[in-house]
């Protein structure tokens, strides 16, 4: 699907002129970034090199990583393992201890090796990051096109409750996770990757409601 043609599906789930096409077009890009946030997709990886600093204990994050998914050690031809800050802490981390890095420690938007390093080492570094907001109209998302529904369903999802139709909200959201579990049966390889979770979206209400809330629930 394109995305004019998933804003234009979340536009046809609500009375004509109810919703502005740009406020469908912001709840389609939110809905689709959400997902990169909530599941493993491989599309969304990449691989960064980056050189280890003698006796620094932290490597540079790469640029526009959400997480990080593997290490390799390039010029020792040595895959870092990932370990936990609790280990890191529970080492000898001076400078008397340094090598060629064995482990890696994700902490605080911070990537630790253990060992820190005695000598530039070349590190491969494989991440997963967000897409970019769609605006072109003929522009279509990266996830497969079995997924291009769950981001209809759930922007759809976001504008009513938008607009107040709480029970559509939710409605949409239970649709949308129904969904999710059918192409997470998939057997393959990819789908087995794509974990995660969208919760059924909460709704707010006041002491005392007097007419239709236009308030957004996140």
């Amino acid at each position: 699907m394109t995305f004019q043609e998933i804003y234009t599906e979340v536009l046809d789930y609500f009375p004509k002129a109810a919703l502005e096409p740009t406020k469908a077009k912001e709840f389609v890009n939110r809905a689709y970034r959400q997902m990169a946030m909530s599941f493993q997709f491989v599309e969304l990886e990449e691989e960064t090199d980056a050189d280890t600093v003698v006796d620094q204990a932290t490597v540079t994050w790469p640029t526009g990583a959400r997480d990080i998914i593997t290490v390799y050690n390039e010029t020792e031809k040595e895959r870092l393992e990932p370990e936990t800050i609790q280990f890191y802490d529970d080492q000898d981390t001076s400078t008397d201890n340094t090598g060629a890095p064995k482990y890696f420690i994700l902490y605080g938007g911070e990537l630790f090796i253990f060992p820190t390093a005695d000598a530039v080492y070349t590190l491969r570094i494989r991440h997963r990051g967000l897409p970019d907001e769609m605006d072109d109209d003929a522009e279509s998302p990266v996830y497969p096109s079995d997924w291009h529904e769950v981001i209809v369903l759930n922007a759809a999802s976001k504008a009513g409750f938008f607009l107040g139709y709480d029970s559509k909200g939710i409605n949409l959201k239970n649709e949308a996770l129904g969904l999710i579990a059918s192409l997470q049966e998939d057997a393959t390889m990819a789908s087995r990757r794509r974990i995660g979770q969208i919760s059924v979206q909460r709704t707010r209400r006041p002491a005392k409601v007097i007419g239709r809330s236009h308030a957004e629930f996140d």
